[in-house]
């Protein structure tokens, strides 16, 4: 139909693995922030790290100024949720410096406070949506540190993961339990 555009469909990828390699959350953050930098317009970075005894000298440097602009933001707290505005040259390039070692970052589109992409715990944990292309992109780019799999297939592993743990557990209870009654 003329004047429509094609809705491209998504879904909710995570990268699978609790990353804490500082080198592999610097990968796994510059890929994620460079394959959404034309779709987002807006960021919040929280000024707070996990790592902060080990922070680089340059990432030191872009938390100091994340707490400055998050100052002049008048927030209850200057740390949490510093918007920054991802065409600004300054504003990206302390994104990248800081990204992999904040304790959240919300990547959002079309000024949506609906996150399109999380960097979680340091990068402990990221998730975006993506288009299988997106997804495909991002999972050859982070391939070294981790696969790139639909958040859903990650849910539905756990949960089979926690059953068979809890059916483990239960099972040798039943045991244990066995046991006990033989040596009546």
């Amino acid at each position: 139909m003329a004047g429509m555009t094609e809705e491209i469909e998504r879904q909710w990828f995570a990268v699978d693995k609790w990353v804490v390699d500082r080198a592999e959350a610097d990968l796994v953050c510059s890929a994620v922030l460079t394959l959404l930098r034309p779709r987002i317009n807006l960021v919040f970075v929280d000024a707070y790290s996990d790592f902060h005894d080990s922070l680089s000298d340059e990432a030191a440097e872009a938390e100091r100024w994340l707490l400055a602009k998050g100052a002049l933001q008048r927030r209850w707290d200057s740390g949490i949720t510093v918007q920054l505005d991802p065409t600004d040259n300054d504003h990206w390039a302390v994104l990248l410096r800081y990204a992999p070692w904040s304790i959240n970052v919300d990547l959002c589109a079309n000024s949506d406070p609906k996150a399109i992409a999380t960097l979680h715990d340091c990068a402990g944990s990221v998730t975006a949506y993506l288009t299988p292309d997106e997804a495909a992109n991002l999972a050859e780019t982070v391939a070294a540190v981790a696969p790139v799999l639909p958040l859903d297939l990650l849910h539905a592993r756990r949960r089979s993961e926690r059953a068979a743990a809890r059916s483990a557990c239960h099972a040798e209870r039943r045991s244990r339990i066995a046991k006990l009654f033989r040596r009546f």
